[in-house]
């Protein structure tokens, strides 16, 4: 990844918060494989990690070798190491171009963030989830922050 003076590293812990919320709001929490297609056909897997998910990962992280979707989906690791790599992505590229330091934020609002981006693109974070699933979100956010 290009150096960049505010870019901070998503660490462990908040990573295996966020990624459980992905997954209670992808898959309603249910283990599918990482080969599973979501309806619709673009998205897969427990996260429903999509084609242009990966082709940012390799263009930001400069991967040296450039796996296919298929190659991704057959592989747990390797697909759960593209999906923290694009939530990385999403927070510090994105958000950051638009000003914004997730690190100041609370786990809770860090996830609707991240969960409204990871479905609609980069700049889902100016919008509204639709209903069903902003109130997945807040399910999970009740359940996992009691």
């Amino acid at each position: 990844m290009a150096k960049r003076t505010n870019y901070k590293p998503l660490d462990e812990r908040l990573w295996k918060f966020l990624r459980q919320g992905l997954a209670y709001l992808e898959t309603s929490g249910k283990p599918v494989p990482t080969t599973y297609v979501h309806p619709g056909g673009y998205a897969y897997g427990p996260l429903g990690l999509t084609n242009i998910a990966i082709q940012d990962v390799q263009r930001f992280f400069a991967e040296p070798e450039r796996l296919t979707l298929k190659d991704i989906i057959k592989q747990p690791a390797i697909y759960e190491d593209y999906a923290r790599k694009y939530a990385d992505i999403l927070l510090n590229r994105y958000l950051g171009k638009a000003g914004i330091d997730y690190t100041q934020l609370t786990p809770a609002q860090i996830f609707d963030i991240l969960q409204r981006m990871w479905f609609y693109g980069p700049s889902g974070y100016k919008k509204q989830a639709p209903k069903t699933r902003a109130q997945r979100a807040k399910e999970f956010l009740a359940t996992f922050l009691r």
